[in-house]
């Protein structure tokens, strides 16, 4: 089950997760990544790259530190360990599941869905966010042309097309009126 889209990473201590090579298959493209990397390579491998789903082995060293760094990314946390290793982390991150047992292949599928469910809503907001600030910003945009009534200044979020014919242009309008220009597209 390949899963697109997302960028994964996987911190293991000096013992492999049983759940490895699903998590592996799951995201062809995760880095593995063993526990004597230097974290701040790692907080710059996840930056750099815009990983959003860390898989982190509870069992590795200073993790605590690496959490908490990982937060300021706001990354999305599958964390492998013991209850009793979770109780002393100092998650401020919210978002975030403990898997207790590495080879419940179930439980982390629904996690990992869980996970990535959340991940494409996230993404949808921001482009919706990102659509609305363009839409919004289009209403100010402007355009100068010359016409046979002259020089007209229109807003570019009432144009619907801009049609070629040959040393022309057409300009079609969203309420279905259209103004010759005497000039070609490409001007």
């Amino acid at each position: 089950m390949i899963k697109e889209g997302h960028q994964a990473v996987l911190i293991e201590s000096n013992t492999e997760l049983p759940c490895k090579k699903f998590i592996t298959n799951y995201f062809p493209e995760c880095k593995v990544i063993q526990k004597d990397t230097d974290h701040k390579f790692l907080v710059q491998y996840v930056q750099d790259n815009n990983v959003d789903l860390v898989f982190v082995d509870l069992a590795v060293d200073q993790v605590n530190q690496l959490i908490d760094q990982l937060s300021r990314f706001h990354v999305c946390l599958i964390l492998f360990g013991t209850q009793q290793q979770y109780s002393k982390l100092n998650i401020k991150q919210t978002f975030h599941h403990l898997i207790s047992d590495p080879i419940d292949f179930e439980k982390i599928n629904t996690v990992i869905l869980h996970m990535t469910h959340h991940l494409n809503l996230q993404q949808l907001r921001h482009k919706i966010s990102r659509l609305t600030h363009i839409i919004t910003h289009l209403n100010d945009l402007t355009i100068s042309i010359s016409s046979k009534s002259g020089y007209e200044v229109i807003h570019i979020i009432n144009i619907l097309r801009i049609e070629a014919a040959r040393s022309y242009c057409v300009v079609h309008f969203f309420n279905r009126t259209k103004i010759l220009i005497s000039k070609p597209l490409n001007a």
